[in-house]
């Protein structure tokens, strides 16, 4: 079996995404230093775990020395405003600082289309759009990626990340969906998604590779109705299909007081869509794919 090759630094392995990206530079054969709180969590071999924590700052250093680059795929998205500038800016700050020390100078920071601040209904690219924040969650995500470029490094920005341990997105729209017994304006709406396992073999496959630091989307090239995505996983469920439709202004009236939000809304039952052929460009042989792969649909099906 070849040895493993030069290690890179991940933050967040724990993670959704971050996870995804361990495992995609395990299949490379590349060494990862794992940068968690907990170093007694077990990991696959290739994965060294290593005591840090990005609100203190304590065994950041450490935890870089000798790799080669550094993914930034942790942040706090719950809804205490002080954590989350706590860890997503300060705690940014901490690492950008530790891997200047370190040596460290090809950096991906994995962050989110809602900096865009809602639905994206015009297709752009990162040269057209320009970010808005529209929650305290959002702005500190913002604020990190400022951080990150200032420092010569590369921004993500994944839209809507399906798959299987996805909470975010697709479970809440499925359970949505069966609430209402019918679809948003038919299913019709599309979405520009990236499957999570594709997603972090992108993120993975950016960091091994140079390229001019900048903003990148990471979605599938082309967008996905929301009837497509939500179909395969009430058929492997056994659920029937919806045989009715909501249009937008009926579904705000039915979810607005359940607590629904404008936000959630504009994102489900309008077009959101990007263009990510920047990315492709520049990781050509790492297609980003935008559906369910058959596990996902199992994950999904399991949690209705």
């Amino acid at each position: 079996m070849p040895a493993f090759r030069p290690r890179v630094a991940l933050v967040g392995a724990t993670g959704f995404i971050g996870s995804r990206v361990a495992e995609a530079f395990v299949e490379e054969r590349v060494e990862v230093a794992a940068l968690i709180r907990d170093p007694s969590r077990p990991f696959p071999t290739g994965v060294i775990p290593v005591a840090a924590d990005l609100e203190s700052g304590d065994g950041l250093l450490d935890g870089l020395a000798g790799c080669e680059s550094l993914v930034h795929a942790a942040s706090y998205v719950g809804s205490d405003e002080r954590m989350q500038h706590r860890v997503n800016v300060r705690g940014t700050e901490r690492l950008l600082a530790a891997a200047r020390e370190a040596g460290i100078s090809r950096i991906v920071y994995v962050s989110t289309a809602g900096v865009y601040g809602g639905a994206l209904r015009a297709g752009g690219d990162e040269t057209q759009l320009r970010p808005s924040p529209r929650s305290p969650l959002s702005r500190s995500r913002r604020e990190a990626e400022i951080r990150v470029e200032a420092a010569g490094g590369t921004v993500v920005r994944p839209n809507m990340v399906v798959g299987a341990g996805d909470t975010w997105f697709l479970l809440p729209l499925l359970k949505l969906l069966l609430t209402l017994d019918a679809w948003i304006e038919e299913g019709a709406v599309r979405v520009s998604t990236i499957n999570v396992a594709s997603l972090g073999r992108v993120v993975s496959r950016l960091a091994l590779t140079p390229h001019e630091a900048g903003v990148f989307h990471a979605a599938g090239l082309e967008p996905v109705a929301v009837r497509d995505l939500v179909e395969p996983v009430l058929m492997a469920a056994g659920v029937e299909i919806p045989a009715r439709s909501l249009s937008l202004d009926e579904a705000r009236r039915l979810l607005v007081p359940r607590g629904v939000s404008e936000n959630q809304l504009d994102i489900v039952a309008r077009d959101n869509i990007l263009d990510a052929r920047r990315l492709s460009g520049v990781v050509p042989k790492e297609r980003q794919v935008p559906g369910l792969l058959p596990y996902d649909v199992a994950w999904y099906t399991e949690r209705l």
